[in-house]
């Protein structure tokens, strides 16, 4: 092969294409270059549709999405444990299933933790309206506990832990995960722009509609300063998302799910990114935009200053109190050269600091080890 680490590696999601999200994007990325490598890649997936696809560059397995949860988490649990033992496995999702796979056949299996599943979940079904880390702190209903518990004692059978956050690698330890937890941001690559844009939108956010992303505040925010804004994404608040928009009156497109392609061609079309959200691992549709040359609007969580730094990326902006920088947000627009200077600003610090191409050399040098 000409590969002195030639692998087997097995990469475990819970979404992949057709699906949109970070690991739908993450995983395929992963996977070409993997492959590029001379290493050999099968990808373990839940879907819609089981079918094979025409477009599969990859054997790919795809387990029913719509099973029964007992059910799917056995059939996931099965194939990995009985899966050659010369694979090494990479879950980028499905954590639990693939640790009590490891209970019944060790191997090398390194997992990427995006954010805290037991917090995601209780925020979803109503049962918490806590910030990631007071929710951490406090102390949970029995039901609760017994999930950190699950997805503690199956972190504790992989290999290793990779993080996109130093405030999610913190998170993780705290759940009394013993294993090496390592800091890996996420990556892109610079997107070309070769024709002058033709912008139909000042703002555009790319995310699931739930309730700690924020919409809300993106929503005041273009209707503060009179720009239109286009919202990427579909989930539980859209209903609600879509009548404060009316009731607002401002002028605000929601697009729905959208693939790659449509994404790309969105953020070509559009001026400013916007992410207000209280919790974030490190954002794949931030990079993202900023590869294409858009400065952001973010709100001021570790992770999103991680990224973009005031007055040289973008506008960082507190939560609570986001109407006192109405003019820096105005001036973003208005101020042509400040923008330029941005643009180039963050396609600099994708190349300098979020290059996708080097991520995936560490991860690869993880699964080596």
């Amino acid at each position: 092969m000409g590969n002195l680490f030639y692998m087997k590696i097995l990469l475990v999601t819970g979404i992949f294409p057709p699906d949109i999200g970070g690991p739908a994007t993450y995983i395929p990325n992963l996977a070409r270059y993997l492959k590029k490598k001379g290493h050999e890649v099968r990808i373990l997936t839940l879907a819609n549709d089981t079918k094979k696809q025409l477009s599969d560059e990859f054997q790919i397995i795809r387990i029913q999405r719509k099973l029964p949860k007992p059910l799917r988490m056995i059939l996931v649990i099965t194939f990995i444990a009985f899966i050659s033992k010369d694979f090494k496995v990479f879950a980028n999702g499905l954590h639990e299933e693939v640790g009590i796979s490891l209970v019944l056949r060790k191997r090398h299996a390194l997992a990427k933790i995006v954010g805290d599943p037991v917090w995601e979940r209780s925020r979803n079904i109503g049962s918490t309206k806590l910030n990631i880390v007071d929710f951490n702190l406090s102390r949970q209903p029995l039901k609760v506990r017994a999930q950190r518990k699950l997805i503690a004692f199956s972190l504790n059978r992989f290999t290793g832990v990779t993080a996109p956050s130093l405030e999610l690698c913190s998170l993780i330890k705290s759940w009394k995960v013993k294993k090496l937890i390592t800091f890996l941001a996420n990556g892109t690559n610079i997107k070309e722009v070769t024709e002058k844009p033709q912008y139909r939108y000042d703002l555009i956010c790319i995310s699931r509609l739930v309730s700690w992303k924020n919409i809300k505040i993106h929503i005041d925010i273009a209707n503060e300063i009179g720009m239109s804004l286009a919202i990427v994404g579909t989930g539980p608040e859209e209903k609600e998302l879509k009548s404060y928009a009316k009731a607002k009156n401002c002028e605000v497109t929601f697009l729905g799910e959208k693939n790659k392609s449509q994404i790309e061609t969105l953020l070509r079309q559009s001026k400013v990114f916007i992410i207000m959200s209280e919790y974030e691992g490190l954002s794949f549709s931030l990079l993202e935009a900023m590869s294409f040359g858009l400065p952001a609007i973010v709100s001021d969580i570790p992770s999103n200053t991680s990224v973009i730094r005031n007055g040289e990326d973008g506008v960082v902006l507190k939560i609570e109190n986001w109407q006192s920088r109405i003019i820096e947000i105005e001036e973003l627009f208005k101020n042509e050269q400040k923008y330029q200077l941005y643009s180039t600003n963050v396609k600099q610090r994708i190349q300098k600091d979020f290059n996708e191409e080097k991520q995936f050399a560490i991860t690869e040098k993880l699964l080596s080890l």
